[in-house]
């Protein structure tokens, strides 16, 4: 491969099934070039109950049905793309009989409640699983497993494209990324490991837990919120009392260097952000805003800026086009670890403290802690709007223990025939350090059903 626009210092290929990956690099200009090649096969087609199911070999994901292949690569943050160019083979067309069931319907125009002088209309005749690209780029700013701020930049190629009862496939995508790494990288300091913001009220009563934390080697800063509103550490910034939090605890993460952030108060006193996934009018009994502490974990987008979760600037955050093309531009990756003790008086704070203290001195190396507890079944019924016919709370389930190496995975499951109370309480009780629910709950009740059992929930 004949490199024009650089000399090339470093090249490495990886092989993976029948495409390859190339990164090329200089250290005069910090460029550094990434090539995707991937053949594909022909896809699979099959009818089964009463609906075509799509498949194809050398692809890793799927959306509504459509296979396609993604990676993720990871990239100092301040990474910039240059320039990308993609190249593919003809694709081929093939008619189906009928549409694929698991295609998401056309969505009618909507009234848009935030700004009623505009019109969205979102409807079309024909549906577009993917769209009219063969690739597309996504960014996020998160920290790593090392605890270092990086860049993830995710490419995904799209060799099948669907569209009113029509398939399209390529059996050759081909993808070059000019990048530029940053001459300096972000570093930061280590002078606390973890802050704790606290309504002003608790701030005493904390102490015996700032004690215990510095005693153990995590060195710990507690703020009251009086000190960020009147700019004790760091200049006020921010447009409401969340962001002034949110923009402190950035300048602490670039001043101090922490890692951990502790809230502590519920929502009335520690403010919190509202997400807004559903941006229509709602049902009668509809929840459309939902609480996010990742608002306050989620600090930088994927440019190196500041995430404000409003890019709109309309005073809602958290946007998704939820029936309308609004949306916010929320980077979603945690650049902090962030927890909160919604106590709402000092008897819970001290409550709350002392159990912590006698959690860390007495279970640190318990063999029951490498147990993760997983309860679910069948979260969206598929007799209900954009339900499905499979175990979704599963599935999840599923998916985080791929991530707990080294934990004894316990499946209390609607499929298994065990998802039962007592169960619950029995593999909680044998004590594990993760406990994982999935279904629909509130702050006194949690429950799931079986598949296709609607009226029988546990």
């Amino acid at each position: 491969m004949r490199m024009k626009t650089c000399s090339i210092i470093l090249i490495t290929m990886i092989m993976i099934g029948t495409g390859f990956y190339t990164a090329a690099t200089t250290n005069k200009t910090h460029v550094e070039i990434i090539e995707i090649s991937k053949n594909f096969p022909s896809p699979t087609i099959e009818y089964k109950n009463n609906r075509y199911i799509i498949s194809l070999k050398e692809t890793n994901n799927n959306l509504d049905g459509i296979p396609f292949f993604s990676e993720t690569f990871e990239f100092p943050l301040g990474t910039k793309i240059k320039s990308i160019k993609c190249t593919y083979n003809p694709f081929v067309e093939t008619v189906l009989p009928e549409k694929i069931s698991t295609i998401r319907k056309p969505i009618p125009p909507v009234y848009n409640p935030y700004k009623p002088n505009e019109k969205y209309n979102t409807n079309k005749d024909t549906y577009t699983s993917i769209g009219c690209s063969a690739y597309n780029i996504k960014k996020h700013a998160g920290i790593n497993r090392e605890g270092k701020e990086a860049l993830f930049l995710t490419i995904e190629l799209y060799p099948i494209q669907y569209e009113n009862n029509i398939l399209r496939n390529t059996n050759y995508i081909h993808l070059k990324i000019e990048i530029e790494k940053p001459m300096h990288l972000m570093n930061f300091p280590d002078k606390y490991d973890l802050l704790i913001i606290s309504y002003d009220d608790f701030t005493d009563i904390l102490t015996p837990l700032v004690n215990h934390k510095n005693s153990i080697g995590v060195t710990t800063k507690i703020v009251s919120l009086s000190d960020i509103y009147s700019g004790t550490y760091f200049p006020i910034q921010g447009r409401d009392d969340a962001e002034k939090i949110k923009y402190f605890i950035k300048n602490a993460r670039e001043e101090w260097g922490i890692k951990y952030v502790l809230l502590v108060g519920n929502y009335w006193r520690i403010p919190v952000r509202y997400s807004h996934l559903e941006t229509d009018k709602g049902t009668k009994f509809e929840e459309l805003s939902f609480v996010s502490d990742l608002y306050y974990a989620d600090l930088y987008d994927s440019n190196g800026g500041f995430s404000s979760w409003d890019t709109d600037n309309d005073g809602v955050y958290g946007e998704w086009p939820y029936l309308m093309g609004m949306k916010d531009n929320v980077d979603m990756a945690p650049d902090v670890y962030i927890g909160r003790l919604a106590c709402t008086s000092r008897y819970e704070v001290e409550t709350m403290v002392d159990k912590i203290i006698t959690y860390e001195n007495t279970t640190y190396g318990s063999r029951w802690f490498h147990r993760i507890v997983t309860v679910g079944g069948d979260t969206f019924d598929k007799n209900w709007e954009n339900g499905t016919d499979y175990d979704e709370g599963e599935v999840a389930n599923e998916k985080a223990i791929e991530y707990m190496n080294g934990f004894t995975p316990i499946r209390i499951w609607a499929s298994l025939g065990n998802l039962a109370t007592e169960n619950i309480v029995k593999e909680i009780s044998k004590g594990c350090g993760f406990a994982y629910f999935v279904g629909h709950g509130n702050p006194r009740s949690w429950a799931t059903h079986e598949n296709g059992d609607y009226y029988n929930w546990t």
